[in-house]
């Protein structure tokens, strides 16, 4: 996991730790559980557990701090425990 994209704890599991990816093929950011690979389309979702749903995006790679900065999530990085 990249330090620069974790958000927070998972609120379905409350095991996993959720990061903000990039889809590969579309270049989408969307969150990801790392536990039980549930997903969101913003982080305001994520973290109140909102129109989740799994295998929606394919292939994906932490987010770059600058396409983070540009969708305007930044401020919901936080430190990773």
């Amino acid at each position: 996991m990249n330090n620069n994209s974790y958000i927070g704890e998972c609120v379905i599991c409350r095991q996993g730790r959720l990061e903000i990816l990039k889809e590969k093929e579309t270049g989408k950011l969307f969150i990801y559980c790392e536990e039980c690979e549930a997903e969101w389309e913003t982080p305001q979702d994520a973290l109140i557990n909102q129109n989740g749903s799994c295998f929606k995006y394919g292939l994906a790679e932490s987010a770059p701090l600058k396409d983070i900065k540009k969708a305007g999530w930044f401020s919901y990085i936080t430190e990773r425990p």
